[in-house]
């Protein structure tokens, strides 16, 4: 697994605690809040109800002293109040059969006082009433006590979820930030080990092998030169471009180690490009005339441009020795350069085979080669699409099977 999916892989599994830890977190503090509006809005019915039925029972007692016959009218309104308090308290009222039966008990006083005229029982049977509606009144508001005291509980139950849970969520995320970063530090090293063996190689590559190439450069075209054997030129001919091969991959391979380790360096300036691109197009024109491709350019007479020219002549190079490996005998490569409003844009084709579309997205990917039959690292167009890039240019390719290539690149445009 890589770096970046162990990281991604962390960050979800943070992101996740976070959100369950969130989402308890405002469940139990909704729960609490909900709970306390129901205990509130409950408490305050069933008190309204208790306290309506104490209104009608002191109204029946009031109109009973004063109207005694129309006591019945009053007991009517009194029932209505005890049903509704009956049927719609939230909370169970257990001393609510208590009220009815002292009522009944105050209200056959009465009566028998209507009838009698002796109102010795009233005052026992009035006072009992209220006794009862006074211990009714007590039980509702002790019940509501109680069931705040709950409610307390539960909004400290929630708060010990909230700290839990997010305690679990911190930890999590320490463990988890612990883990990737002793994974980073461990790829870290084999990244750093693996930079400083390459690092290595890449000296003993550009100082020890490219003085003995220089050697059987300068051996190889000195014989060439003397020798009057037109096979044994020959020989000697295959040896100078098989070391001038090996000299451009090892320029490949230190470009691109460059680029990586992000040390490239450019040192740009405006110049005209035009005989750079010339000058370039000539270094080909033996191996062209040896494989009977035709080079052809159209270029204005000056094309200037912000550039690095040394990094400009390895982007050419690369695109001309990538054309002539695909390009056929009879074949021909054409480089064109095109002043724009504020770039320069530059393009080499080839009529070589050409490749199908599914291959040009890879075609800049590090060591890739789309048309197999030619050999190489897969470094050089990687080469070109970064140094191009370094230029704060862009590059691009068309080609379709049978039809050859076309590589265009921009660059900055001076005046």
């Amino acid at each position: 697994m890589t770096v970046g999916s162990q990281l991604t892989i962390g960050f979800g599994v943070v992101i996740a605690a976070t959100v369950v830890t969130g989402a308890v977190a405002i469940g139990a503090l909704y729960r609490t809040v909900v709970e306390k509006d129901e205990i509130a809005r409950d408490f305050a019915e069933d008190l309204a109800r208790v306290e309506n039925l104490r209104y009608r029972a002191e109204q029946v007692v009031a109109t009973s002293r004063a109207h005694p016959d129309r006591a019945e009218q009053a007991n009517a309104a009194f029932q209505a109040s005890w049903k509704a308090v009956k049927a719609e308290s939230s909370s169970e009222l257990r001393d609510l059969g208590l009220v009815e039966s002292a009522w009944r008990d105050y209200l056959e006083a009465v009566r028998a006082a209507v009838a009698t005229g002796d109102d010795g029982e009233v005052p026992q049977a009035r006072a009992a009433l209220e006794r009862r509606l006074d211990v009714l009144v007590d039980d509702e508001r002790r019940d509501w006590a109680a069931a705040f005291a709950r409610s307390r509980a539960s909004a400290r139950k929630a708060g010990l979820e909230v700290l839990v849970t997010t305690g679990v969520g911190l930890l999590a995320s320490l463990v988890l930030a612990s883990v990737l970063r002793r994974r980073l530090d461990e790829q870290f090293r084999r990244k750093e080990d693996a930079v400083r063996a390459r690092d290595e190689v890449l000296a003993v590559v550009s100082h020890d092998l490219r003085n003995p190439l220089s050697t059987i450069l300068l051996v190889s075209q000195l014989a060439a030169r003397q020798s009057a054997d037109r096979e044994a030129v020959g020989k000697f001919e295959r040896i100078r471009a098989a070391a001038v091969r090996m000299n451009r991959l090892i320029d490949d391979l230190i470009e691109a180690a460059r680029v990586e380790s992000g040390g490239l360096t450019l040192r740009t300036r405006s110049c005209d490009v035009t005989p750079l691109i010339n000058a370039t197009l000539r270094l080909f024109e033996e191996q062209a005339a040896e494989k009977s491709v035709k080079l052809e350019s159209e270029l204005p007479e000056k094309a200037h441009a912000v550039v690095d020219p040394e990094r400009l002549g390895r982007v050419l190079t690369n695109l001309f020795g990538n054309a002539l490996k695909f390009t056929p005998p009879g074949g021909r490569i054409t480089v064109r350069a095109i002043p724009e409003a504020s770039f320069l844009s530059v393009s080499v084709s080839d009529s070589g085979p050409g490749m199908n579309p599914e291959q040009l997205p890879h075609l800049f990917e590090k060591h890739w080669q789309a048309r197999r039959e030619g050999s190489g690292l897969g470094l050089g167009l990687y080469i070109v699409k970064s140094l191009v890039e370094a230029h704060g240019g862009s590059i691009s390719v068309e080609s379709a099977p049978g039809a050859g290539a076309t590589f265009t690149f921009r660059l900055p445009a001076s005046a």
